[in-house]
């Protein structure tokens, strides 16, 4: 009811629009899901065996060598060395309500992603728009069918975890200037988001950007130094807390193999065991090489990542987001972190993003530009009927109508191709556990170490793909490896393992199709 007594329209009754978009998207997100025979390569995996570990035996020891930074004495050793933990603590959680079991796994990130529709809409209510409601709702409506989000919400991974408090960080942000409770629940999920990817850091950057000219202003007001206080403090409780843990556990606050990851210029290299990656090496690869990098990791963001989440392309969505921050400052935070997210991940961690770390913290941006889709899509309608004289309710309801259906036949065409890949996925990693089954166990040296142990519980170790045959005995020798297992092409193998001169490893089995070869180690 409004001020009146009179009902308010279905689309303004935010409970019920919120309710229906999550029940949507739940519904289309679990059939997705209950496609796919296993969770995904390597990500995925690793996040599954730390919580299984965590379920199983209360800690979070695990038995692969994702990289060898830091250098573990033996293949079972403390996990997250690299990786944040929410993933792993929410699937745990999710064992123990349903056991360990595929779905369970596939659990938290189903929720996850269900609820980034509905912030979409909730972030367009907090707009001072006369349709803040209907663009709130249309923008729901295209996350509900946006292929990316879809997939990444069958997924048990970071990227649905990560978005969702990041999203409901800056819903927060649009009332600023924010009371103590507000910035330490602001800092709090920026602090949670953080446990799940390290991106979150440039969330929390842009709130002290915002905050900045406030605290030190030449009237700066108690308000604001306590929305500052409280915020550090909300983000330091969970941050502060895993980063004790990794230095009690590791000797280090954030993993050092991270840091690397600003000086690769290539994927492979961030798993060499004894070449060193570091800013000499990066200063010797020339600037052409590190603007090169950086230029295709743009491209790939670009690309690769935004415009599989908005049809036909994500510049609609970003034109309109720009164009909100310019009118409302309300949605200047979010169109800021958006921004920066964009460029600084990019330009910063090149070969990390252009490999899958923006793909996976994209999510975090997409009710934002969403409504910023909707918006844009409006203001064309408008500027077009002026120059057609056609009505800009059927201009924008055409091409609404037209998006919409197009990311419905995306998703359902894209939804069969990703099935079928992770089908085949699932019978080539059981077709390699059968042949080791029959075998003595032993630590396996490959390329998919995460999901090689997620499929036959056996050690996995990082195959070093960018150093010679010598460098890969002696990582053979010093955990006790048994096999090597390569699945596809990776660095410098198959090749050096293929040529005549390799004597140091034979090789022991090829599969009828090709897909995966075994050689011993002698």
């Amino acid at each position: 009811m409004n001020k009146r007594g009179t009902a308010l329209p279905l689309v303004e009754r935010a409970g019920a629009v919120v309710f229906g978009l999550f029940a949507v998207s739940f519904l289309l997100r679990l059939l997705y899901a209950l496609q796919l025979p296993s969770p995904g390569l390597d990500d995925p995996a690793y996040y599954i065996q730390v919580a299984r570990s965590l379920y199983h035996n209360g800690n979070l020891d695990v038995s692969i060598l994702w990289n060898f930074n830091p250098r573990f004495e033996n293949v079972t050793h403390p996990g997250m060395e690299f990786w944040q933990p929410l993933s792993s603590f929410a699937l745990a959680f999710s064992f123990m309500l349903f056991g360990d079991n595929l779905f369970a796994a596939q659990l938290p990130s189903l929720l996850a992603g269900s609820l980034l529709p509905p912030l979409a809409y909730l972030f367009a209510r907090r707009l001072p728009l006369q349709n803040a409601a209907w663009l709130g709702l249309l923008a729901g409506s295209l996350l509900v069918f946006s292929p990316l989000l879809a997939y990444q919400s069958t997924l048990p991974d970071s990227s649905m975890l990560y978005a969702v408090p990041v999203a409901l960080a800056f819903l927060l942000l649009t009332r600023q200037p924010l009371k103590p409770l507000p910035a330490l629940a602001t800092g709090l999920l920026l602090g949670i988001a953080y446990l799940a990817r390290t991106p979150a850091l440039f969330a929390g950057l842009v709130w002290f950007i915002l905050l900045l000219p406030r605290l030190f202003r030449k009237c700066a007001n108690r308000e604001s130094w306590l929305e500052a206080i409280f915020g550090a403090i909300g983000i330091a409780i969970p941050a502060g807390i895993w980063s004790l843990r990794n230095m009690l556990e590791f000797g280090y606050i954030s993993s050092p193999a991270g840091t690397q990851t600003i000086f690769l210029f290539d994927y492979e290299s961030l798993f060499n065991y004894s070449t060193p990656l570091n800013f000499q090496t990066w200063l010797e690869g020339g600037i052409g090489k590190i603007a090169a990098v950086r230029v295709e990791a743009l491209l790939v963001a670009w690309r690769g990542a935004l415009d599989i989440m908005f049809i036909p392309s994500v510049i609609p969505a970003a034109i309109g987001l720009w164009l909100l921050a310019r009118k409302f400052t309300s949605s200047r935070p979010a169109a800021l972190y958006t921004m920066l997210l964009f460029f600084t991940l990019p330009l910063i961690f090149g070969v990390a993003s252009a490999n899958g770390s923006y793909y996976h913290s994209v999510g975090s941006c997409a009710p934002f530009l969403a409504v910023g889709e909707v918006y844009a899509l409006e203001r064309f309608a408008g500027w077009l009927s002026l120059r057609l004289n056609v009505a800009s309710r059927s201009i924008y309801g055409f091409l609404l109508g037209f998006f919409l259906l197009a990311s419905i036949v995306w998703l359902a065409t894209s939804a069969v191709n990703v099935a079928q890949t992770h089908r085949a996925e699932t019978a080539l990693f059981n077709e390699i556990n059968t042949w080791l089954s029959v075998r003595p166990p032993a630590p396996i040296i490959t390329n998919q170490p995460s999901t090689l142990n997620y499929v036959s519980g056996l050690p996995g170790i990082r195959l070093p793909a960018n150093e010679n045959l010598a460098t890969l005995l002696e990582v053979a020798h010093r955990y006790k490896a048994g096999y090597i297992v390569v699945t596809e092409r990776m660095g410098l193998y198959p090749d050096l393992l293929q040529a005549p001169e390799n004597k140091l490893f034979p090789l022991l089995y090829r599969s009828p199709k090709g897909d995966f070869e075994v050689y011993e180690i002698r």
